[in-house]
């Protein structure tokens, strides 16, 4: 009985460790996800920005107002 205690006891402990080292690298995953968005974000700003900035091409005619 008592080495069925102590087999326990190491298996919570290990299991303890792993959910310790999951929970890292999940916060760190989150992390690098928040950066990800961050940056999606202004690359659609400057893609918008670039889009505003750029003239008609020679030859075609400028949408009507309503597009």
């Amino acid at each position: 009985m008592k080495e069925s205690i102590t087999d326990l006891q190491m298996r919570v402990t290990y299991q303890d460790d792993t959910i310790e080292q999951l929970n890292t690298i999940v916060a760190s995953q989150q992390h690098e996800l928040h950066q990800i968005k961050t940056e999606l974000a202004r690359l659609r700003e400057l893609i918008e920005e670039i889009k505003n900035a750029q003239p008609a091409a020679q030859g075609e005619e400028p949408l009507p107002p309503h597009y």
